[in-house]
């Protein structure tokens, strides 16, 4: 399990960790909630925060090892949607890149 370090409270908390030499930013206080679509939606339903993001974590490092680029998130840019499987939950993030960090600013749990 990695450390992660906070920033904020509530829907303003951000936690951050650094894996391979990289940087990660999580726009945790959004994401980690129940989300406008239900309860189901709520990412609780996969495990703990650090258990989520530990793998998401996990699966961008699958990404970019295989060769995947992540978008440089500027004002026409999108960010890369992708899912990752979580004790059997799928969770839908919306990853990219911010002056070098690699920024998961939502994710969501599919019913």
């Amino acid at each position: 399990m990695r450390t992660f370090t906070t920033k904020g409270t509530g829907t303003n908390l951000e936690r951050f960790t650094t894996d391979a030499g990289i940087d990660y930013q999580f726009n945790t206080g959004h994401a980690y909630r129940e989300h406008r679509t239900g309860p189901d939606s709520n990412p609780q339903r996969a495990g703990t925060i650090d258990i989520v993001e530990d793998s998401i974590v996990d699966d961008i490092q699958q990404l970019l090892a295989s060769g995947v680029t992540l978008p440089e998130l500027k004002s026409a840019n999108k960010p890369l949607v992708q899912i990752v499987t979580v004790n059997s939950v799928k969770i839908v993030y919306r990853v990219g890149t911010v002056g070098g960090v690699v920024r998961i600013s939502d994710y969501w749990a599919l019913p």
